[in-house]
């Protein structure tokens, strides 16, 4: 299947976000791909500085780097997880106010993609895929 997708946004602890994929990636034998998702309003500020350091950082984690300016997140990572055809998404634990609605649309458009969630300290868990869990749930009965 295809790569290990990263998911930042404005909010994301991007270091460990990318400690978390790569450990992945490695383990998996799989390409790392970060998207980096930042509100059109960020064009306002400095995108230059923004897209050099997700640049530096992407780099040093041996991550391709897309930048996306869009105000919905979820939206972009459900079209770049079927662009990619995705293996994994890791992103941040979703915060009660913004990051429910990626998981959610993540869960109903592709199913079959496992959502791993990245702490300060590396991997912390996840979602298994929809099928994971209807193969855990068969065995079992």
């Amino acid at each position: 299947m295809g790569d290990i997708l990263a998911l930042a946004t404005e909010h994301s602890d991007i270091a460990a976000l990318l400690q978390a994929g790569e450990e992945t990636a490695a383990a998996e034998g799989k390409p790392l791909r970060l998207m980096a998702v930042w509100p059109r309003s960020a064009l306002r500020d400095d995108p230059g500085a923004l897209v050099e350091r997700l640049f530096a950082l992407a780099k040093e984690a041996r991550a391709e780097l897309t930048v996306y300016y869009h105000d919905d997140a979820a939206e972009v990572a459900v079209r770049c997880a079927q662009r990619y055809g995705a293996a994994r998404m890791v992103m941040e634990v979703p915060s009660e106010s913004c990051g429910g609605g990626i998981v959610a649309a993540m869960r109903c458009a592709c199913p079959g993609i496992p959502i791993q969630f990245a702490g300060d300290n590396g991997t912390l868990g996840g979602y298994p895929s929809m099928m994971e869990l209807a193969r855990a749930v068969c065995v079992s009965a």
